[in-house]
């Protein structure tokens, strides 16, 4: 594939420059099309042919070393048209010559949408072997919405394999929670897995319990692991850093979050003598001004009612 973009290339440039012939303008004015020297960034004349195929040797040898990067430099400075309009205006007014110049361009233009496109299939290939390897992004999340002492801290540790093959020997350790501070409850800080498939996640949940108030900074865990089955290289990285966090103590956490039930009963213990007194007092006084109803009472009212409803 590289040896026919380097035929391409370079079998263009000597038809744009020549057409089988070195072109060499009139020598008072001798301004005419050049051609890139990727690794000086320069321009050659084409009116040097033995300068010209020295050129093309260093090129070639260039191309055959670092082809990604010659074939860019060579399409970015061919598309800078400045010195060409330069060069047609230096030219004397000769038609032969003109229509030399401007056929030169067509070609010129032609061969650099072949070599854009070529380029751009480069790269797509390049980034599909990149592809092809195990990438992993890994999560640390803290999950409680406020951290107490004395109450346990769920850390989550969520990995993402978003590369083209299986990632082999994963390991994660996180040395942040350091055990004078921090009493593990459930779960383990460094855990391995042996195979992650690729566009597959897992996910490990650790339970600490803090020992002792204060501010703490919740800083990455360290991943290592193995891009793929034939690479024995092993990769390294860092989780997400969930950032600095503030323990509460846990007086203040039961002053302002938890229920208050004892503190309502003794409320309730405290004011029943000075409500309860004050109603016993008003109901036995109540009772005695209030006379009490005779037997031969209800047969009189209801005579009055009666002789009410008849006038």
């Amino acid at each position: 594939m590289w040896h026919c973009l380097f035929f391409i290339i370079f079998r263009g440039s000597s038809v744009i420059l020549s057409n089988g012939e070195p072109f060499a303008p009139p020598a008072k004015r001798s301004v005419c099309p050049q051609f890139l020297d990727p690794h000086s960034a320069g321009y050659l004349p084409a009116s040097k042919p033995a300068k010209h195929l020295a050129t093309l040797k260093q090129t070639r040898r260039l191309f055959a070393q670092d082809p990604l990067y010659t074939l860019s430099r060579y399409v970015s400075t061919s598309l800078d048209h400045t010195r060409f309009f330069a060069s047609l205006a230096a030219v004397p007014g000769s038609a032969t010559q003109r229509a030399y110049l401007y056929l030169f361009l067509i070609i010129h233009c032609t061969m650099l949408r072949i070599l854009a496109g070529a380029l751009c299939l480069l790269l797509v290939h390049a980034a599909d072997e990149e592809a092809t390897e195990a990438r992993l992004l890994v999560q640390k999340r803290i999950l409680n919405k406020y951290l107490v002492e004395g109450r346990d801290i769920v850390v989550d540790y969520n990995i993402y394999n978003v590369g083209g093959s299986a990632a082999l020997d994963i390991k994660v350790v996180d040395n942040s929670f350091h055990p004078q501070h921090f009493q593990v409850t459930s779960g383990l800080l460094s855990f391995k897995l042996n195979r992650l498939a690729p566009g597959s996640n897992v996910t490990h949940t650790v339970v600490v319990r803090p020992l002792t108030p204060g501010r703490f900074n919740f800083t990455s865990a360290e991943v290592s692991y193995r891009t793929s089955e034939d690479s024995q290289e092993i990769q390294y990285a860092h989780t997400a850093e969930p950032g600095e966090g503030g323990i509460i103590p846990v007086r203040d956490f039961d002053r302002k979050f938890s229920p208050h039930v004892t503190d309502w009963l003794a409320f309730a213990v405290m004011t029943l003598p000075s409500l309860g007194i004050p109603f016993l007092l008003w109901f036995n006084s109540k009772s005695k001004l209030i006379p009490k109803e005779r037997p031969g009472d209800q047969a009189v009212n209801a005579l009055i009612n009666w002789h009410c409803w008849q006038s």
